[in-house]
């Protein structure tokens, strides 16, 4: 099952081919509501520099890898770390698993570019050893454990997506209740938090 991300169309393409790669962000984007299903799910990104791989300005390309935080068994995460490292999770091994231990690893990825799009159509372990030195600074972001400095470090528009999360808005909101565990208190069908 191919994992992809949506390329601006002014953005340069990945080459496609196969790249090594490392995973340099794992950032958390909070809990957002998917209109057309009527439905809330926690969302993450995963952040792949690939330091071989270069843009016309010099810089490496940097693949980001929208997943559905869950380690439910069909669920894409679970796979694609299940791929990643050549072993199916126990359920309680997948329970377990810290998704910050990804920051560092270093994989071989497959890119193939369709109508706009840049997939990665497998993905294989690699040592770290036979991967160039790490270009970007490791990023893990919480908000369960929010840090304002790695917050601002992120790009604009991850920023934007975690602005509009429960999660963010709850925390920055005077009128929250600290008492509101479920994330249908307060919101209607708008998707908007009402206070």
């Amino acid at each position: 099952m191919p994992l992809h991300g949506k390329v601006d169309s002014s953005s340069e393409l990945i080459p496609p081919g196969v790249h090594k790669a490392r995973c340099i962000s794992v950032v958390d984007l909070g809990t957002h509501k998917i209109k057309k299903y009527g439905i809330w799910i926690h969302k993450m990104m995963l952040g792949l520099e690939m330091p071989e791989v270069k843009k016309s300005d010099g810089e490496c390309f940097i693949t980001w890898i929208p997943l559905i935080l869950s380690m439910h068994p069909k669920y894409g995460l679970r796979l694609f770390i299940e791929y990643w490292r050549s072993k199916v999770f126990t359920d309680q091994e997948a329970e377990e698993f810290d998704i910050f231990e990804l920051l560092g690893v270093t994989a071989i990825i497959n890119v193939i570019i369709n109508n706009g799009y840049t997939k990665i159509s497998s993905l294989i372990l690699l040592k770290s050893s036979e991967c160039p030195e790490r270009i970007n600074d490791l990023i893990g972001f919480s908000l369960s454990e929010f840090d304002e400095k790695v917050f601002e470090s992120l790009p604009k528009i991850l920023q934007n997506k975690i602005k509009e999360s429960i999660e963010y808005q709850c925390m920055v909101s005077e009128a929250a209740d600290e008492s509101v565990s479920d994330p249908d208190i307060g919101i209607e069908e708008d998707g908007y938090l009402h206070f």
